[in-house]
């Protein structure tokens, strides 16, 4: 009961817990109201503004930018769930989308191009791992399903196997573009040898 979840919350503190949290008893089972909760009552701006700190820092021209990307996507989505305005406050809040990764299932990256509205987007492309046991698409397959995009791409990201085709990348004007980072992965691990 309400009682004595407020009990087992605070011990004898019975209003340190009303104000924390409520468990409440219901048919579904025991459930978290945190409408009593003082960060529930924190203007939306200073929970905007706690949200984005919250939030890991996407170090885009680093080698390491498709990790700090999905390490960003991972801790916007687990900062969803933590309450239903929350939710709301991140999908209506377009400057927390700002990244679209091709090793994120599409209908993530279509969350995204939706709830970033008309802002800016850093593109980040990954080359599959060999074998593609999750089916990400090839470079070319990502960038034609973003392509519709184009003119809010502010960095592209690129990893290629050889160069040829990086005319064909480039080729459309994409007016807010001031980044471009092409890695070619693929010679850094060549464990090859040639004859001396």
């Amino acid at each position: 009961t309400k009682t004595e979840g407020n009990a087992m919350l605070s011990g004898n503190n019975s209003r340190a817990a009303e104000t924390v949290a409520t468990i409440n008893d219901d048919s579904n089972g025991t459930t978290l109201n945190q409408e009593n909760s003082p960060i529930s009552q924190l203007p939306t701006e200073t929970l905007i503004i706690i949200i984005h700190w919250a939030l890991p820092r996407v170090e885009f021209t680093s080698i390491h930018r498709a990790v700090s990307s999905r390490m960003y996507m991972r801790k916007l989505y687990t900062l969803r769930q933590v309450s239903k305005r929350w939710q709301y406050l991140i999908d209506g809040t377009p400057a927390f989308w700002p990244v679209i990764l091709s090793k994120l299932p599409h209908h993530v990256n279509n969350a995204t191009i939706v709830r970033s509205a008309s802002r800016p987007l850093a593109i980040v492309d990954e080359i599959p791992e060999e074998p593609n046991l999750h089916n990400h698409p090839s470079p070319e397959e990502f960038l034609d399903t973003i392509a519709h995009t184009r003119s809010r791409w502010s960095a592209l990201a690129l990893d290629v196997r050889d160069g040829e085709g990086m005319s064909g990348y480039l080729a459309t004007p994409a007016p807010l573009l001031q980044i471009v980072v092409v890695d070619n992965m693929w010679e850094i691990y060549d464990t090859s040898t040639e004859p001396l």
